[in-house]
């Protein structure tokens, strides 16, 4: 490839990873339930996204306060060992 070649070559800025054990086949700007103008959450925007196998997900920008709280419910949750094995490795 020609050095000009190179430099015309565009790739997207990696800001994020998460491993969904699946291939992701298709994105689309939306929500899965019905945004009413007056609630808070309609402000926050979301991505959706599907799999090959089937999943339906979302990706949404929280406010930082928000995601803290998440974060400390998460570490919390895992300390009083809801679930029968150690899934830190996997986060």
């Amino acid at each position: 490839m020609s050095d000009e070649a190179q430099m015309m070559t565009v790739s997207a800025q990696v800001v994020g990873e998460y491993h969904l054990g699946d291939m992701v086949n298709r994105f689309q700007h939306g929500s899965l339930v019905m945004q009413l103008p007056d609630n808070e959450t309609a402000q926050i925007p979301t991505l959706l996204f599907g799999t090959i196998l089937g999943i339906i997900g979302v990706i949404a920008s929280i406010p930082r306060e928000q995601y803290e709280f998440l974060a400390r419910l998460q570490v919390l949750q895992s300390l009083l060992a809801l679930h029968s094995y150690n899934d830190t490795r996997f986060r």
